[in-house]
C-alpha cells in the first residue's frame, strides 16, 4: 500500500501551472466537503459483496464528472493500481486526510511568473516547470501569461528577480546602443553639435 505522501507527490508531480493547482485544490476541497460523495465512495470501497474490479468501475463512475482532467487521470491511475483504500472511511477518513495533506504540501511550492509572446502547450510548460524545479531545488508552478507585445522570447519573474529574455527588450537595448554609437562616431568625426 502506498503512503499518502507518495500519492500526494504523484499528484503534485503532475501539476505544472498555478492554474492547474487552483483547479485541483478547489476540486479536492469540494469533494472533501461533499458528505454524499465521501459516504458513497466509502460504501463502494468497503462493500464486501463487490469484486475489486466492480469497486473500481463504480468509483470511476462516481468521479467521472470531475471537470479537471488532470485530477480525473490521477484517480484513474490510482484506482487501476488497486488503491481503493483511499476512498475507504471505515475507521479513518483517508480521503479527507489526503486532501488536507495535499493542501499542506502545496504551501512549499514556488510560483514563477512567465510571460511569452505566444501560447505554450502543456508539454512545453511541463518541461519548463521541471527545469526550473531542478534549478531552484523546489517544486515550481508556472503562472503563464501571453503578451504579444514582447515580440518573442520570455520574461520570467522568480520572487523579486526578473529575467527579461524578450526580443522587444533586446531590440530596445540594441536601439539604445546603436544611438550611443552614432553619437560617439559623430563626436569623433566632429559632426556632433553640443547644445
Amino acid at each position: 500500500m502506498k503512503t499518502l505522501d507518495t500519492l500526494i507527490n504523484n499528484l503534485i508531480d503532475s501539476i505544472n501551472t498555478s492554474h492547474d493547482l487552483k483547479l485541483v485544490s478547489a476540486t479536492l476541497e469540494e469533494l472533501a466537503e461533499k458528505k454524499s460523495f465521501r459516504d458513497h465512495a466509502s460504501a463502494i470501497a468497503t462493500d464486501t459483496n463487490l469484486t475489486p474490479a466492480q469497486k473500481k468501475t463504480q468509483l470511476l463512475y462516481l468521479i467521472r464528472s470531475l471537470d479537471v482532467p488532470l485530477l480525473y487521470d490521477f484517480f484513474v491511475k490510482e484506482l487501476s493500481e488497486d488503491r481503493l483504500w483511499l476512498f475507504s472511511s471505515d475507521k479513518v477518513d483517508y480521503f479527507d486526510r489526503f486532501v488536507r495533506a495535499f493542501q499542506m504540501a502545496t504551501e512549499n511550492m514556488k510560483i514563477v511568473n512567465m510571460t511569452t509572446s505566444v501560447p505554450l502547450g502543456d508539454a512545453d510548460l511541463k518541461i519548463i516547470a521541471e527545469d526550473l524545479s531542478q534549478s531552484l531545488g523546489a517544486k515550481v508552478l508556472l503562472s503563464h501569461e501571453v503578451n504579444p507585445d514582447i515580440v518573442g522570447g520570455a520574461q520570467v519573474q522568480v520572487e523579486n528577480l526578473i529575467f527579461d529574455f524578450s526580443i522587444a527588450t533586446k531590440l530596445k537595448q540594441f536601439g539604445q546602443l546603436w544611438l550611443s554609437q552614432i553619437n560617439q562616431t559623430s563626436k569623433v568625426t566632429g559632426r556632433f553639435e553640443e547644445e
